[in-house]
């Protein structure tokens, strides 16, 4: 094996970490914004989901022992009708909750 094929495979196995990094960030992501304590609490969990590095399970009991509707600029830009805030966050709240998996129902 040559110099070139060994900076190849080097190189695809690094692509292959980026692409798994990649895919457990936009797991822990879609955990945090779809979980049931980010109701009514969107823009916080939004902001917890891509401003800090907190585990799902840490987010989630952050969020359970945050008041409801958090106020502030960010949720004031979020609560404008139809600004453009407002129709991103929506876009990306649709698009986590898209991801999540079905739940089985077993009764």
């Amino acid at each position: 094996m040559n110099e070139t094929e060994r900076q190849q495979i080097r190189h695809s196995a690094y692509e292959e970490r980026v692409r798994r990094a990649r895919l457990a960030e936009r797991e822990r992501c879609r955990q945090i914004i779809c979980s049931p304590e980010a109701r009514q609490r969107e823009a916080f969990a939004l902001h917890i989901a891509t401003e800090t590095d907190l585990s799902p399970e840490a987010a989630r009991r952050v969020l359970a022992a945050s008041p409801r509707q958090i106020e502030g600029p960010f949720t004031k830009m979020f609560e404008q009708e139809g600004s453009d805030t407002e129709r991103e966050i929506k876009s990306i709240l649709r698009a986590a909750q898209a991801l999540q998996p079905e739940k089985e129902s077993s009764q």
